[in-house]
């Protein structure tokens, strides 16, 4: 049995496309990786999310708009508490998205090329 793996299916570069989308203007950010203790040396960087909601928003229903898709009224969040590197709390809330596609179609692919696509630009 051969597989054989095609990078390029227009339905997963649409779905990388969009999310890459929803974070235009984000400014590329340097980052320094810190350790937590304990941690066993697994090194922590902070998601720094620049553009501002409004703009995510904006870019939200563009992609909704170029995909076929009724515009949301407003973001979605999830807010929570997490652990910083010096170990308090602290209260975050960050927008909430997904990504839906059926089952068998390369999301896990879809996953980390995105990932990637992200980190590139």
């Amino acid at each position: 049995m051969k597989l054989k793996f095609n990078a390029d299916q227009e339905y997963q570069l649409q779905a990388i496309e969009a999310v890459v989308n929803l974070l235009d203007g984000q400014a590329r950010v340097a980052t320094t990786p810190s350790f937590l203790p304990g941690a066993s040396g697994v090194a922590v960087v902070s998601n720094r999310l620049t553009v501002s909601g409004d703009d995510i928003l904006r870019n939200l229903r563009r992609v909704q708009k170029e995909n076929g898709i009724g515009p949301d009224m407003r973001l979605h969040s999830i807010t929570g508490a997490i652990e910083t590197p010096a170990g308090r709390q602290q209260k975050v809330t960050f927008p909430n998205f997904s990504v839906e596609m059926e089952t068998g179609t390369g999301k896990t692919y879809v996953y980390l090329r995105t990932a990637f696509e992200l980190a590139r630009s």
